[in-house]
């Protein structure tokens, strides 16, 4: 690359900022940096517009101690900071510890932790812009990401130039409008980024973990994607990253309309928002799911458990006769007052005391939080088949796999069985974890066990072990009422 593709480059990102209104003159602004080529890239791009656009550089870089390599990773963000003459400001984070306190994936940890990190930085020095070096490769690849995962308009519009608001956010730093999110290289290709980084003599740090197949990125960017070009054409890339610039103006508009809709069928109180039924079913059915997640949003942020289904369930419980309260992830308590939906973050949870009663065979017995468990035993019926659905409230087990006496209580820390399906034993703690089951909703879950351990967790799971197979001679029925 010579010194006018160099030129070229910053020129193209020049264009990208003015275009996509990222910077004002005169701005401060926080410059993620890991040391890969796409950040190495974002800095020098922007160091080189510095003194036209007035700009006030500070450099952030978060050590997540994942790799034995990221101690000297951030040694060398900070070196390049000092002979770039800017500021630098690096941390370290346990990210490992933070997943096992929270129970995210690592990827999701790495990510809220990086964003609080910068967030904070920000606001220590007083920018309102943080830019990161998402690339028009990133975005094509979160794109496909999107479809694979079946997500809607909005994760085809992919990843925004410009965020208005900082994902997972402490509550500290997201009070008012918070920093703004740019991408100055969201235009750019990754190959036009490495070229640039060479022409420039850089040596960015590489992190290996780009190149693990465990991650479903990576397996999209190393095998989707290649596989796409190589059968499909390379206009497929260019083709995807068109097709999130069509979507994203058609999603903001729709956002706005969203907004406007929330004011005329909501009432916002602290904390909480309050929906009117009745004028929340009357608006088109794709206002009435992005009314139900700016309402939720305005009560707990954008909690990333919530999604399709949560959304469902509020939207669905708008049209119906009676509804019970229930608990979302966030938490966020639903409740039916009059014509309204309320929905707030829900008063602490008064968990019901260790329970363990006996459950007779037949009979019945209370469950936690309320309602009854009962039991029946019958004959297997000629050409019985099993419910498909071991998550509903009523299952039938193999009565002679079953050793009495049963009982139903609470669950226990340390709580672990083998589920149907899953071929090994799980805690309980990682199974609610998995099934998006809300923390208050968690001791009130009955468990059905008899002399050998949990038979049933009601509503989600059967032991595998106590199945119903071709040899079963009695069925065991169990159901929560």
């Amino acid at each position: 690359m010579s010194e006018q593709q160099i030129e070229a480059f910053v020129a193209g990102v020049r264009a990208t900022i003015a275009r996509q209104a990222m910077l004002s003159r005169g701005e401060q602004v926080v410059v993620a940096v890991s040391g890969g080529a796409d950040s190495l890239a974002l800095l020098h791009a922007l160091n080189a517009l510095r003194a036209e656009l007035s700009l006030a550089l500070h450099v952030a870089h978060l050590n997540h101690r994942l790799r034995r390599a990221a101690t000297a990773d951030a040694r060398f963000v900070a070196a390049t900071a000092e002979r770039l003459g800017l500021p630098c400001t690096v941390a370290a984070v346990d990210v490992r510890a933070v997943k096992r306190a929270t129970g995210l994936s690592l990827e999701h940890a790495a990510r809220r932790e990086r964003y609080r990190f910068l967030a904070r930085v920000a606001a220590a020095i007083g920018a309102q812009t943080i830019a990161t070096g998402h690339t028009a490769d990133d975005n094509v690849e979160t794109v496909l990401l999107n479809l694979l995962r079946g997500a809607g308009p909005d994760g085809l519009a992919g990843i925004p130039p410009v965020g208005t608001a900082i994902p997972d956010c402490e509550p500290e730093t997201a009070a008012g409008p918070g920093p703004r999110l740019v991408r100055p290289l969201i235009e750019t290709w990754r190959t036009e980024v490495e070229a640039y980084v060479r022409a420039l003599g850089l040596e960015p740090r590489e992190d290996i973990t780009n190149r693990s197949r465990a991650y479903l990125r990576n397996r999209v960017r190393l095998e989707l994607l290649p596989y796409l070009q190589r059968h499909f054409g390379p206009q497929v890339k260019p083709n995807l990253q068109r097709l999130s610039w069509l979507a994203r103006p058609e999603t903001e508009l729709l956002e706005s309309l969203a907004t406007e809709a929330l004011g005329r069928v909501a009432r916002l109180g602290p904390g909480r928002v309050e929906l009117s039924c009745p004028e929340l079913r009357g608006l088109p059915l794709a206002l009435q799911r992005r009314v139900v997640r700016a309402a939720l949003r305005q009560v707990k942020g954008t909690p990333e458990e919530i999604g399709f289904r949560e959304i469902e369930r509020v939207r669905e419980a708008a049209g119906a006769t009676a509804v019970q309260p229930f608990d979302l992830p966030g938490p966020i308590r639903v409740t039916a007052v009059g014509r309204w939906l309320v929905l707030s973050p829900p008063e602490v949870v008064q968990e019901p005391e260790a329970l363990a009663v006996p459950l007779p065979v037949p009979g019945q017995a209370p469950a936690p939080g309320g309602g009854t468990i009962t039991t029946a035993l019958m004959p297997k019926p000629e050409g019985f088949q099993v419910p498909r659905v071991p998550r509903a409230r009523a299952v039938t087990l193999d009565a002679d796999a079953v050793t009495l006496p049963l009982e139903v209580r609470t669950w226990r820390p340390g709580d672990r069985f083998v589920p149907l399906g899953l071929g090994g034993h799980q805690t309980l703690h990682k199974l609610f974890i998995g099934r998006k089951v809300p923390a208050a909703e968690r001791a009130r879950t009955p468990i059905v066990a008899d002399a050998q351990g949990i038979l049933w967790v009601a509503g989600i799971a059967i032991a595998d072990r106590a199945r119903v197979q071709e040899h079963t001679r009695r069925l065991l029925c169990l159901r929560w009422e």
